[in-house]
């Protein structure tokens, strides 16, 4: 929803191989959510541990961790003249 805090947020769970039952989360979005984000971190973990140490999921939060966004426009550029991605050979030389 677009009138939402957290339009554009984002989860990035990460999981190793040295670690295979514990994820990383990293939760980012807007100045707005990352501030709903850190005002309720500590209720979030308690949650995941609860439900970790009461069996309900089967995986343990080792870092839980905030960022704002920091979107970067997509900038694409054209392809120079007479490039090799170019259809067709510049030099009229076709070498088949």
């Amino acid at each position: 929803m677009q009138n939402s805090p957290f339009f554009n947020s984002k989860i990035q769970i990460e999981k190793y191989a040295s670690a295979p039952d514990s994820l990383n989360v990293r939760l980012t979005g807007s100045p707005q959510a990352v501030k709903i984000f850190n005002d309720n971190i500590h209720t979030l973990t308690a949650a995941f541990a609860s439900a970790y140490d009461n069996r309900r999921v089967q995986f343990r939060i080792g870092r839980l961790e905030t960022s704002v966004a920091t979107e970067k426009p997509l900038i694409r550029r054209k392809k120079e003249a007479g490039s090799q991605d170019d259809a067709g050979d510049r030099d009229g030389d076709n070498d088949r």
